[in-house]
């Protein structure tokens, strides 16, 4: 055999062994706990909640255990589908699966831009709220005297993009609903790129998705390499961003619905661990 062959059998060989550990890596659903604190004057006592973004009709066994068994070992107060909920044909397993999530705790939903390709919505949604799913559309779900959840709809007719900015019909009647009250606020939103805009509102939470943390990361890193939207080396994928008072968690999602694979990044439902501190008094 040739010096060439055997060089380019090398980096063939180095490729299949790359790409074999990267689709074991990304092999089956992750807990991913995040904490956040907020003064005891805007959050008056703490809250548990499971962010389930980017399902994409996934429908495995072992997916919905995964999340029922973190939504029961940690206490939930709310479930949040954030997003792309469904994007097969049908809806039925969809609705069974949010059937249950409604026996644990108070759930809500908002549309992501998976959710109509079919032309379902309507009939999803009202499939949903028959089995006791708040669906946020453009609309807001008092939790309690406190915590109030916003969903923004994702809706290709509403939400026009271009060159990094959104204009969205709803968006600035729910942004004045947001700055003109006193509790703390979540912002179901599920384009992560839009952060800034999200932040304006003064939300104290933005929950996303949309990016698929980055589809394929780069070896044990937490980099992502692409993402619907913001192409290559994206800023926004997974994790907590921070603006002012607005915390971002994006969630990396649950399925694999893009046209590559994941590789070393693995689905995840989110928890978030609301916690109420009291300010410390500075004397003089």
């Amino acid at each position: 055999m040739s010096l060439t062959n055997k060089v380019l059998l090398s980096i063939f060989g180095f490729y299949v062994l790359i790409t074999f550990l990267g689709v074991v890596s990304s092999v089956g659903t992750k807990v991913e706990v995040t904490t956040i604190q907020h003064s005891q004057i805007v959050l008056k006592e703490n809250a548990n909640i499971a962010f389930i973004s980017d399902y994409n009709s996934k429908n495995s066994f072992m997916t919905n255990w995964k999340i029922f068994s973190a939504i029961k070992k940690n206490e939930v107060d709310l479930i949040v589908i954030g997003g792309d909920f469904k994007s097969g044909k049908g809806f039925e397993n969809e609705v069974e699966f949010a059937s249950q999530l409604v026996e644990f705790a108070p759930t809500v939903y908002a549309r992501g831009n998976y959710d109509d390709i079919h032309g379902e919505y309507e009939e999803f949604t009202k499939a949903l709220t028959a089995v006791g799913v708040n669906v946020l559309s453009n609309s807001s779900f008092k939790l309690n005297d406190n915590i109030n959840v916003i969903g923004l709809e994702d809706n290709s007719e509403q939400v026009r993009f271009r060159e990094g900015t959104m204009k969205h019909e709803e968006f600035d009647k729910l942004a004045e609903e947001i700055t003109t009250t006193e509790e703390f606020d979540i912002l179901v939103a599920h384009r992560p790129q839009y952060f800034y805009s999200y932040c304006k509102t003064g939300a104290e939470l933005i929950l996303s998705g949309h990016a698929y943390g980055g589809v394929i990361k780069v070896p044990f890193t937490d980099t992502g390499l692409i993402s619907p939207d913001q192409g290559i080396f994206p800023q926004y994928t997974n994790g907590i961003h921070s603006c002012g008072i607005s915390d971002m968690v994006i969630s990396s999602g649950v399925s694999d619905a893009t046209k590559l694979p994941r590789l070393f990044n693995k689905g995840e439902v989110n928890i978030i661990k609301l916690e109420s501190i009291a300010e410390e008094v500075v004397e003089d």
